[in-house]
């Protein structure tokens, strides 16, 4: 009889209320935007396209039919979807209204990998501003370890000897 009354009394204990989404992306906003837009500024090199991607990663993380709020890894999924946004919205070229390419006001990280793949941008915005090992950015991005390792030495490489070392042929002067 004891332990039914012991039951009853467990049953009747408030259990504390599920946060609803808002309060979900504004917590994950608050702790992991800034970090977020300092990757999508890292890859599109515009302040308005990075914003645009960090955004659209939330929208995805936190509006797709298929998850809920705390289906969401924090903050692998986060960058995974601000990388997958920077390629969609970050590489199309944008024009101005002559028909010409927009003048890109790049940071000096970006400046650095202009003419790079995403990937390689997000590896090193990763690595850089997120304090990530090279290991942990392949994670999250979903690559291998090794290739992110190779894909960091030969940027690091290239950017050290600065951006026209790339388009450099082999016997032409630096």
């Amino acid at each position: 009889m004891a332990s039914q009354a012991a039951y009853d009394d467990a049953r009747e204990v408030p259990r504390p209320a599920r946060p609803d989404r808002r309060t979900l992306v504004s917590d994950a906003y608050d702790q992991h935007g800034t970090a977020l837009f300092r990757l999508a500024h890292a890859i599109c090199g515009d302040e308005e396209r990075a914003a645009t991607a960090v955004v659209q990663a939330f929208d995805v993380a936190f509006t797709d039919s298929r998850r809920t709020g705390r289906d969401v890894r924090i903050p692998q999924d986060l960058v995974r979807l601000t990388y997958l946004a920077c390629v969609a919205c970050c590489t199309a070229p944008r024009g101005t209204a002559d028909g010409s390419p927009e003048a890109n006001d790049a940071t000096p990280l970006s400046a650095c990998l202009v003419g790079l793949d995403c990937q390689r941008r997000a590896l090193i915005a990763l690595t850089l501003y997120g304090d990530h090992t090279y290991d942990e950015a392949a994670v999250l991005l979903n690559i291998d370890p090794a290739a992110a390792a190779r894909a960091l030495r030969i940027t690091l490489r290239e950017a050290a000897r600065g951006p026209r070392s790339r388009h450099a042929s082999p016997g032409s002067a630096p």
